[in-house]
C-alpha cells in the first residue's frame, strides 16, 4: 500500500492507494452444457481501486452432491487501477450422469493488500444435460 500525502489549502492529509480486486461475473459455464463438452471456465475480474493490482483467481467446480470436480487458480500481474481482464482458465470436459441438476461455478480473488474482501468471490449455478437434448 502506497501513502500519498495531498495538499489542500493549508491542511496537509494521507490519502492511501489501496487495491480492490473483484470478481464481476462468471461467463463460462453458463446455463445449460452438454455432458463430454468442452468447456473454458471464464471470469472477468476488475480491478476497484487506486493501485495496481497483482492477484491469484481461482476457480472451482462442484457437482450437484458438492463434490469438487475441477479446481484451477491462475496468478494476474499489473492490473492498473480501474481496469478489467478477462481470464480463461484450464478446459474442463463436463462429467455425465447429472441430469439437469443444480452444479455451481465459484471464483475468488486474493490480493495480498486487498481493502474489500466483500467483491472477491462469485457463484454461479449450471447444469448439464445428455448430448441432443
Amino acid at each position: 500500500m502506497k501513502t500519498l500525502l495531498v495538499m489542500s489549502g493549508l491542511a496537509l492529509s494521507t490519502a492511501f492507494a489501496a487495491v480492490d480486486v473483484s470478481v464481476d461475473t462468471i461467463l463460462v459455464p453458463d446455463g445449460n452444457v452438454g455432458w463430454f463438452r468442452w468447456i473454458t471456465p471464464t471470469v472477468r475480474c476488475s480491478n476497484l481501486g487506486t493501485d495496481t493490482a497483482d492477484f491469484r483467481s481461482r476457480m472451482s467446480l462442484r457437482d450437484p452432491y458438492d463434490s469438487l470436480r475441477y479446481i484451477d487458480s491462475l496468478q494476474i500481474w499489473h492490473l492498473a487501477p480501474g481496469a478489467e481482464t478477462t481470464i480463461q482458465f484450464n478446459h474442463w470436459r463436463v462429467e455425465r450422469g447429472f441430469y439437469l441438476e443444480d452444479w455451481t461455478a465459484f471464483c475468488t480473488t486474493y490480493a495480498a493488500s486487498d481493502s474489500n474482501a466483500s467483491n472477491d468471490t462469485k457463484t454461479k449455478l449450471f447444469y448439464s444435460h445428455p448430448p441432443g437434448v
